[in-house]
């Protein structure tokens, strides 16, 4: 490749960087309202101290401390609207959008295949939509892919005092900021640790042994604090339960299970198509084909992150819930990036224009969640329902248990609160039927109802069957909905 082509494919690179932040920042300045977990997890910030984010928190709800405390100081400064709340993930997903660009620089990724996962990291839905939601997801992403950065940016042939303490840093209080930073640091100690071992480095053998020893007695009072009680927690239990990865299947049902998981993890770096899964996963395989023959260490710092949290799943210690696993995406797309770059390699002088092809197949319908630059990305709307009932504001209004929290949020904690604000709420409770509520009311009052989470097949036809029966006693004044949200104004007979 010429000088004139580098510079040329180098730009095209540095563009799809910067369409792809450009979109995240449309995204988060669009301000969509919060969805039920994210109003869960502001709750807890706004109402706890920072000694509370070291303990299991309130509403059901996990989030690493640092991260809490860090978003905690972002409230106190700018208040607690959507868009501070979802700054730091944000932040977070912009620097991992550079971070895998260095990496993929790192690991000697052809300049012509170093588009191919940036499209796919920068333009995948599922990255675009945690890039702007108040969860730790990016920020677990960002973590990730800092450990890999570090590995390949300090390796074990510059392993020195500055190395160990960094490693120490973000070894012992990563964990604390991302806790799937644990299954990834496995493989950073393999790593290190095998390329001293072949080297016959037996001090720095000793050296990156004390140094996991730190991370796991770390981790170990991480988990003593926080994780322990919210793993024998029974209704996160049972919830995540169809998660947890059979290790050792014994029946069509378990095979199902293990195949549905592994394409669960598999598609946000890979793609949905099944074009993209084939492509994605030859890539893979060949990428760490290539890591076993040639460089062992990688195939290490690669795939026993992979293994150890599937493990953890396996033993149900952890859930492997497309978004909760999606630190993985870093590890999978890499090893897509550099399969894709030994074969273009290999065949560079047949096949260049083939192969690239066949990338630009697979990940273009990700190109797609441009369109989020003009229209909103919505995932549940509940203030432009709050806003149409300021109108009725007065009324007594039955708030659906499944949008509790976000009311609260929107009329207790938002910097606007009383935009939100409604006068006679009655908050549902989860095993409360609207129907006894509204025959409490009075004849002829008018009333409103409002659903929410109704992404949910389940509670659409809850909203439906509970609705066919209040409307035998109450006549339609006005409905509005919203995505995800709706409210009935009635009044009874």
């Amino acid at each position: 490749m010429n000088r004139w082509q580098k510079k040329s494919w180098t730009l095209i690179n540095g563009l799809i960087l910067f369409t792809a932040g450009g979109l995240r920042l449309a995204m988060l300045l669009q301000n969509r309202s919060l969805f039920m977990d994210e109003a869960s997890l502001a709750l807890c910030l706004a109402e706890g101290k920072l000694s509370d984010f070291f303990q299991p928190l309130d509403h059901y709800q996990y989030a690493p401390p640092l991260f809490m405390m860090w978003s905690k100081w972002s409230i106190l400064i700018a208040g607690a609207g959507e868009m501070v709340l979802r700054f730091l993930p944000f932040i977070a997903s912009l620097a991992a959008l550079y971070l895998l660009f260095c990496c993929c620089q790192l690991l000697r990724i052809r300049t012509t295949i170093i588009c191919y996962p940036l499209l796919f990291f920068g333009f995948s839905e599922m990255l675009l939509r945690f890039s702007t939601e108040f969860k730790p997801y990016s920020s677990d992403t960002l973590m990730a892919l800092l450990a890999i950065w570090l590995c390949l940016k300090k390796p074990p042939s510059s392993w020195n005092r500055k190395t160990i303490t960094l490693w120490l840093l973000l070894g012992c209080a990563g964990s604390w900021f991302s806790m799937p930073l644990v299954f990834v640091l496995t493989g950073v100690g393999a790593y290190y640790a095998y390329s001293f071992w072949k080297n016959g480095q037996k001090r720095a053998l000793g050296q990156i042994a004390l140094l996991i020893v730190a991370w796991m007695l770390s981790f170990a009072w991480y988990y003593w604090l926080v994780l322990k009680t919210n793993l024998a927690f029974d209704p996160l239990a049972q919830y995540h339960q169809a998660y947890f990865f059979p290790l050792l299947p014994t029946n069509a049902t378990d095979w199902r299970q293990a195949g549905a998981l592994l394409l669960g993890i598999f598609k946000p770096a890979a793609g949905f198509t099944a074009l993209a899964l084939i492509t994605g996963g030859s890539f893979w395989l060949l990428a760490f084909a290539y890591w076993i023959k040639k460089e062992p260490a990688k195939a290490l710092l690669f795939g026993l992150p992979i293994l150890a949290t599937l493990l953890a799943s396996g033993l149900g210690y952890f859930s492997l819930l497309p978004r909760v696993s999606l630190f993985m995406t870093p590890l999978f797309i890499l090893g897509i990036a550099r399969g894709a770059s030994v074969l273009m390699e290999k065949t560079a002088r047949y096949y260049p224009f083939l192969i690239w092809g066949i990338c630009l197949l697979a990940v273009f319908p990700s190109l797609e969640n441009g369109k989020y630059f003009s229209r909103p990305y919505q995932v549940e709307e509940l203030k432009p329902i709050l806003q149409h009932l300021q109108a009725y504001r007065a009324l007594p209004i039955w708030l659906d248990h499944e949008c509790v929290t976000v009311y609260r949020y929107y009329s207790t904690v938002h910097p606007q609160q009383r935009t939100y604000r409604l006068e006679n709420v009655h908050w549902g409770k989860w095993e409360e039927q609207p129907v006894e509520w509204v025959s409490s009311l009075p004849p002829k009052q008018t009333f409103g109802l409002i659903y929410s989470h109704l992404l949910s097949e389940e509670n659409r036809q809850r909203m439906d069957r509970e609705l066919e029966v209040i409307l035998k006693k109450a006549n339609v004044v006005d409905i509005y909905e919203a995505k995800g949200a709706k409210v009935w104004v009635l009044e009874g007979r």
